[in-house]
Parts: structure tokens; sequence; C-alpha cells
């Protein structure tokens, strides 16, 4: 059994069978992820503004129309100006963001008051779209990175991501320090978390949707020599949030004969505390990464094995946009035009059933008219005759007078 270890992370229960110095390492936790992809061309048109912005632009201008409508109605019962309809209210404030309005500004001064305010709002609206859009049609979008473990939580949530930690380290203080963790996110993790060596999470991070968690130098150690080209640029993206394992790790120290207090466990801490307040603990281990990464990068190369990355690099030249870059345009475009049939064939299947319904109705209109026409025609003409009879002294009889007030084609009899 040894006497004292030089690197053990300091955890409450290894501090009950063993003295630590003080700590002179935080070994902390980092995640591990590919960079971000490159989102779709096609949704370039509406990222310029959030869903949040673009859900207020439509309630907005429905709320506008309706006041707009509202106000009109109300000029109307008070000065008989002519007003708009509803629909073309809310389609004039449509007109107005799209820079050409349908219709004159409306006669009243509330109502041109009103839509001076929306000019001003659509002035600010359409500066800040068009800026947006410019950029994010010329230069690529690329999806959020990992840097906590509530975005990996979250990912794991909606995108189905997937996350593993080392077999060896889940022995130690890894397994401890996420089972007794308050944060919950966290605990989130440590929930879902999976066993994965380094060959095989290392692939799995390349492909996309699966995060690697370990010690930070290992990880820093392991991406400069296996996954950095010489350019630098590498495909994997490394937490900015890091997470202590406990206090850190220090020097351990056996009981002697399961007493406290090693004889020199004072003047080890002394010599501790003046390496870290000179710097050098955090200078000796990028000098001790820096030579490890040259010396394995440079066996790989003499074996031949050498990292094989591509490397992304950025363009000066001027951008000229393509079919690509507007494709949300000519989307859109599809989209109105499948909508547009939708309502017109609607239109001619309920439409037609309401068409033959109203001319059904004025047909029997059309009907009733003739036939009043047609009564009060012959009961005219029954006065004018019996008038006539009555000056030339010829009384019609009683079976002449009931034929003639019997209409041919029902309609009654005259009063």
């Amino acid at each position: 059994m040894a006497d004292l270890s030089m690197d053990l992370t300091l955890t409450p229960g290894r501090a009950e069978v063993v003295e630590f110095s003080m700590a002179y390492i935080d070994e902390s936790l980092v995640i591990l992820s590919s960079k971000p992809k490159p989102l779709p061309e096609y949704l370039s048109v509406v990222r310029p503004l959030e869903g949040e912005v673009w859900g207020a632009i439509v309630v907005c201008v429905m709320v506008w129309g309706t006041v707009l409508w509202v106000m009109e109605r109300l000029s109307h019962w008070i000065s008989g100006r002519r007003y708009l309809s509803l629909t073309s209210s809310i389609f004039y404030g449509w007109g107005l963001l799209l820079e050409d309005h349908p219709f004159e500004p409306p006669p009243s001064p509330p109502s041109q008051m009103l839509v001076g305010w929306w000019l001003l709002v659509y002035l600010i609206l359409s500066t800040a779209y068009r800026s947006s859009l410019i950029s994010h049609l010329v230069v690529e979008s690329k999806s959020s990175v990992v840097n906590s473990m509530e975005e990996l939580a979250e990912r794991g949530v909606t995108q189905g991501w997937v996350w593993g930690v080392p077999g060896a380290p889940m022995t130690g203080a890894f397994r401890p320090y996420f089972a007794s963790s308050p944060n919950p996110a966290v605990l989130k993790v440590y929930e879902h978390i999976k066993i994965i060596e380094k060959e095989e999470g290392m692939m799995r991070v390349l492909e996309g949707n699966f995060a690697y968690i370990d010690n930070y130098y290992f990880i820093k150690t392991l991406v400069s020599t296996y996954y950095t080209d010489r350019t630098g640029y590498t495909p994997v993206h490394i937490s900015s949030a890091r997470y202590p394992l406990y206090g850190g790790n220090a020097w351990a120290f056996r009981y002697l004969f399961l007493v406290q207090g090693a004889p020199f466990r004072a003047r080890i801490n002394d010599g501790i505390q003046r390496f870290l307040d000179a710097g050098l603990v955090a200078l000796w281990m990028d000098e001790v990464i820096i030579n490890h990464v040259k010396k394995e990068r440079q066996a790989l190369q003499e074996r031949g094995d050498g990292p094989q990355l591509a490397l992304v690099k950025a363009s000066d030249e001027q951008v000229v946009l393509g079919l690509s870059h507007l494709q949300g345009t000519f989307y859109t475009l599809i989209l109105g035009h499948t909508l547009a049939s939708l309502s017109f064939f609607s239109e001619r299947k309920y439409g037609a059933a309401c068409f033959q319904d109203r001319s059904r109705r004025a047909a029997l209109v059309h009907v009733a008219l003739v036939r009043r026409d047609v009564v009060q025609n012959h009961c005219k003409e029954d006065k004018t005759e019996s008038k006539h009879g009555a000056e030339m002294g010829e009384a019609p009889t009683v079976e002449e007078r009931s034929q003639k007030q019997i209409l041919p084609d029902g309609g009654g009899r005259c009063s």
C-alpha cells in the first residue's frame, strides 16, 4: 500500500480515509461536441426575425386593421364619409408593410393619424429586416454550439442528442459528482449518460448529435493531438462552461497508524501555495500538453497516420446570390399558389351549392312577382269590362262573373 499519491481528486469519501494537501489543479469536466452545422437555406427569408417577432407582426396587422375599420365606421356614422370594409382595412395594413398600399389614405383625420404611426412602425421593421436579410443570404448560418449542461439536456429532449463518458472515470470521482450534484441539468444528464470508450465516442462526436464528457486537460490533449490540422482548424468544440470535480486534485497521504497529520503536509502545502501564486502550475500544464502534442503528432507523421481533416476557409470574393440562396423565396411563392388553389377549389365546391340555393330562391321570387302582375292585370281588365257593361246596361251573368274571377294560372280571385 502506497503512503501518498501526487494526483488524486478530493472527494468526501476519500477524505475519510486519507489526508489531502492543498488542491493544486482544477480538473474540471467539459463537454466535447461537433462544431455547428449549416442551417437550411430555405429558412433564410424568415431567420432575420425571431418567431415571436413574426407572430407579433401578424397580430399587430390584424389588430391595426380592425381598429382602422372601427374608426372608419364611427366616422361614417358621425359625418357620413365613406369607409373601408374590415377585409379592406386588414389588407391596407399588409399593403403598407409591403410598400404597396392598395387604396388612397382614409378621409377621416383620426384614421390618417393611425396610418401615419403605422408607417413609422413599418419603417423600423423594414429597415431591421432588410439589413439582417442581406447577412443571412450572403453568410451561411449555423446552428448554436453546446456550452453547458443545461443546453446539452435541452438538446437531448428537443433534438434527440446522446452523450457519454469513458468507462474508467465512472468508477472514480465522476459517479459521485453526477449523482450528488445540486444542479438539475447535471442530474438530467446523469440519468441518460452512457459508457463509451474514447475511439467510439470521438467517432460519434464527429458524426454529430453526440457529446463526450471528460476532464478538460484530457479533452484538450486529445483534440490537439488527433483532431486538429496544421492550420489549427478542428471540427469539434469544447464547451466554455467548466464543471469542477469537487475541490480539485491534490496530494493524498495515508493515515499513519490511523492518525491524521502527516509530518511534511504543512511544508507541501506551503510549496503548492507558492507555485499557485506564481502561476507556475498553469504554465507547466500548458508546457506539458504542448510538448506531448508535438511528440505525438511527430510520431504520427513518421508513421503516416497524421490527422486528415477538411479545412474550411473563409472567402473574400464577391458573393453572387444563386438559387440556393433564394430558394426560400420560391418556396414562399409555391406556398402562396397552393393556398390560393385550395381556396379556389373550396369556393368552387361549397360556393356552387350556395349559388344554386340563391338562384332557386331568386327564381321563386321572380315567379311570385309575375303571378302578382298577372293577378293585377286580370283584375284591372275585369273591372274595366264591368264598368263598360254597366254603362251599356248589360250586366254579366253569375256564370260569366265566376269564370272571369277564376284565373287560368291558379293565381286566385280578384277582390
